[in-house]
């Protein structure tokens, strides 16, 4: 059975204008994110689903940092549904394990891709399903609730 996104994708939404866009801990955008920040943008301009900010509660969303408690926490909330990795679509979530935790997270771009964001690049595309992060996936996620605070 196919998994329909609750909110039509919005019309007008291009993938090269996330390209390229700085890093920055704690980042939610307009114009520096981390990857918390970088997910939530994309899915609210993409899908209308607005999720929250996450942006109290932490000291560093680095890959070192505090991202793990709240993925944590969004994983355990109504407001994202599981999703067969095979399954994943454009605005799902992907996360990953770095160096032994669940602490990174990425919009899903198309099939085999997403969006990553580091320090060093910026965000740019990369395949989830090649050496670097196939082994580290964890789950992919689709947002179906409007978060409301």
């Amino acid at each position: 059975m196919a998994h329909i996104y609750p909110v039509r994708i919005q019309a007008g939404f291009d993938w090269n204008e996330w390209i390229g866009l700085p890093y920055a801990t704690g980042g939610r955008g307009p114009t520096v994110y981390d990857c918390w920040g970088l997910t939530r943008s994309v899915i609210v301009a993409g899908t209308g689903i607005l999720l929250p900010e996450f942006s109290q509660g932490y000291e560093n969303t680095d890959l070192e940092g505090d991202v793990p408690s709240f993925i944590q926490a969004q994983r355990e909330c109504e407001h994202w549904q599981r999703i067969p990795i095979a399954e994943a679509q454009p605005f799902d979530a992907m996360l990953f394990r770095v160096g032994g935790r669940v602490n990174h997270i990425g919009p899903v771009i198309k099939k085999g891709l997403f969006l990553h964001i580091s320090k060093a690049s910026g965000s740019f595309p990369e395949s989830y399903t090649g050496v670097k992060w196939h082994q580290r996936i964890v789950e992919c996620y689709r947002a179906t609730n409007v978060y409301t605070p």
